[in-house]
């Protein structure tokens, strides 16, 4: 426990060490900022540039978990292959709409369906009365005043045409 606790405490006064002196910086601190940096991933970078010149796709489709059981070495047509500006060919076309795009449509359906369910509960239910004109509530129904007295029971037939 003993050996435990000085390597904790000789770690942590190392630490305090390198943080002290780093804000000792003041307005340098952005330049200690990229010297850390650097110190970290500059062997790395040397390492990676140094197998690049080697000019072989092994280290790189290794980075990328593919296995490979030699080194592929670049030649000079795979180099200006790889390193080459696509161009469009002369016979494509110029899609704005993508073909193999997920499509949307039962989304959609379930969606609007969803609405009108809605729309319906709420009228149903006289939510919407509160918003809409009384003719328009639920339930209303229409009577025929005649002089502000009760509705007719029955409408009177229209009368004959007369004779010629």
């Amino acid at each position: 426990m003993a050996a435990i606790g000085v390597a904790l405490g000789s770690i942590s006064t190392v630490l305090v060490g390198i943080f002290s002196k780093f804000v000792e910086l003041g307005p340098w601190i952005p330049v200690g900022l990229m010297g850390l940096i650097l110190a970290i991933s500059g062997p790395s970078m040397l390492i990676a540039w140094l197998k690049l010149r080697e000019r072989s796709l092994g280290p790189i489709l290794d980075a990328s978990r593919w296995a490979i059981n030699g080194r592929m070495k670049i030649n000079m047509q795979l180099g200006n292959s790889l390193s080459q500006t696509a161009k469009v060919p002369a016979n494509a076309k110029h899609m704005l709409h993508d073909p193999f795009a997920a499509s949307h449509t039962a989304r959609w359906v379930v969606g609007v369906l969803a609405l009108v369910v809605l729309a319906a509960l709420a009228w149903r239910w006289g939510w919407v009365n509160r918003v809409l004109p009384e003719r328009m509530h639920y339930g209303y129904t229409a009577s025929v005043a005649v002089d502000g007295g009760a509705a007719p029971a029955a409408l009177a037939p229209a009368p004959a045409p007369a004779a010629p």
